[in-house]
C-alpha cells in the first residue's frame, strides 16, 4: 500500500448495507448487526469530518484538541449558526439535520459497541436500529451532497 493511499469510508457504509440486506438477524448473528451499526456510523462520521474540515467549520487541530472529536463535530453540525450568516437558513437547516442524524447514530453505535445487553427500550431493537442506521446514513449523505451543491451555487 502506498503512503498516499486514502481510505474510502464508503466501504464502511457499503458493508453496513450488505449486512442489512442479507437479513439474517438470528441470535447467533448479533455481532454482525452490531458491526453494521458501527460501520454505518463511522462511515458517516468520516464524511462529515471531511466536510467540516474542507469547509473550515472545524480544523483538524480543533477536533483533536477537543478531547472528543465525535461530540465536537456533532455539536458543530447541530448547533452553530455562523454557517447561517454565510450560506443562509436553508443550508444551515440541512447541516443541522445531518448533525441530528449523526448524533442519533452515535447513540446506536455506542450501544452496539459497548453494551453487553443491547437496550430494547423505547421501541428500539437491534435489527430496527441497523435499518435506521443504514437508511439514516444514506439520507445524511444525500443531504451532505445537497449541502455542498448549495454552497457551490452561492
Amino acid at each position: 500500500m502506498s503512503p498516499d493511499f486514502i481510505f474510502d469510508w464508503k466501504h464502511y457504509i457499503d458493508y453496513a448495507e450488505e449486512i442489512f440486506s442479507n437479513g439474517d438477524f438470528s441470535q447467533g448473528n448479533e455481532y454482525l448487526i452490531r458491526t453494521g451499526i458501527s460501520r454505518a456510523y463511522y462511515g458517516l462520521y468520516h464524511f462529515c469530518k471531511k466536510f467540516a474540515i474542507e469547509t473550515e467549520l472545524l480544523t483538524e487541530s480543533q477536533l483533536k484538541d477537543s478531547g472528543n472529536s465525535h461530540s465536537c463535530l456533532i455539536n458543530e453540525l447541530k448547533h452553530t449558526n455562523r454557517f447561517d450568516l454565510e450560506y443562509g437558513k436553508r443550508l444551515n437547516s440541512i447541516k443541522k439535520d445531518i448533525g441530528e442524524t449523526l448524533s442519533e447514530l452515535r447513540d446506536y453505535r455506542n450501544d452496539a459497541d459497548y453494551s453487553s445487553k443491547y437496550p430494547r427500550t423505547a421501541g428500539r431493537e437491534l435489527e430496527r436500529d441497523l435499518e435506521d442506521a443504514v437508511i439514516g446514513t444514506k439520507e445524511a449523505l444525500d443531504n451532505l451532497e445537497r449541502l455542498v451543491a448549495g454552497m457551490k451555487e452561492l
